[in-house]
């Protein structure tokens, strides 16, 4: 992880206009061509980068009402890969959220106990770890 950190910054430095941004924590946010970029050191775990970037796209969308694009940069061969955001990719996200609603409503959500990667995770309000 920390090779990671290291390739961020030397690719491109942190976007800080993405801070205290509904809790979503982007690497990069393209605001005049309305566009989410996800960058990463290496192209492993491609399907879950993708729904990551997609999802603060679509987080984007209903905060803002305009269409928002998507993509993921492989800082190692200087890959710019299109995130496609499709209506089955929106109503499958929808779908997870209400199922995490439900779970987080329910009166005993499972435990999860609190690791040191829970600090920089954007997901730690899920398991109460804010």
């Amino acid at each position: 992880m920390q090779l990671g950190i290291v390739a961020h910054e030397i690719h491109r430095p942190r976007d800080h206009s993405v801070e205290g941004l509904m809790g979503i924590a982007p690497d990069r946010i393209d605001w005049a061509r309305r566009e989410v970029i996800e960058a990463k050191a290496g192209a492993g775990a491609r399907a879950a980068v993708s729904w990551q970037t997609r999802f603060y796209a679509i987080m984007l969308m209903a905060a803002t009402g305009a269409r928002w694009s998507a993509a993921n940069e492989i800082i190692g061969g200087r890959k710019h890969i299109v995130v496609e955001i499709g209506l089955a990719s929106i109503v499958e996200m929808v779908a997870m959220a209400e199922c995490l609603v439900r779970m987080r409503s329910a009166p005993l959500p499972p435990a999860a106990p609190r690791k040191p990667i829970c600090a920089s995770c954007s997901y730690r309000f899920l398991c109460g770890h804010v």
